[in-house]
């Protein structure tokens, strides 16, 4: 999914998906794609819907508790991505963005270990350059 979307990027020969963009968007829709391409596929091979004991099925339970759990990471690096600037999901991002070390741990894929790993750095990026926090005093 994620080749398929770039191919149809670069084969674009008027380039009208990329003059339609403003020039600091041009990635978004790659970014958005490959993320969801990245959560589907980590659903597809998760070991819950094949489990092949109580441990599988308990780190089944897990990995997608976790995935739940993450989605306001990737909501927000899609919103900051396309309109460059956060959707009030900046606390929520601080919080879950650490989760990604969990499924990192308990997923057995690659698919899950990519995931985890883009997920780290996304949430890395989003806290420490584009989300705005107010100082407590």
């Amino acid at each position: 999914m994620c080749i398929a979307s770039l191919i149809l990027l670069l084969h674009n020969s008027d380039l009208w998906l990329l003059q339609a963009l403003r020039p600091s968007v041009h990635c978004a829709p790659t970014v958005t794609v490959c993320t969801l391409a990245l959560y589907v596929a980590t659903l597809y091979d998760c070991i819950l819907l094949d489990p092949h004991g109580v441990l599988d099925w308990i780190f089944g339970l897990i990995e997608l508790a976790t995935l739940c759990c993450t989605v306001p990471v990737a909501t927000c690096l899609s919103a900051v991505v396309w309109r460059q600037h956060s959707i009030r999901l900046d606390i929520c991002v601080v919080f879950t963005a650490p989760l990604y070390l969990l499924l990192f741990l308990t997923g057995e894929t690659y698919s899950a270990w990519t995931l985890a790993a883009f997920g780290l750095a996304a949430g890395y990026w989003l806290i420490k350059y584009r989300l705005k926090f107010e100082r407590c005093r």
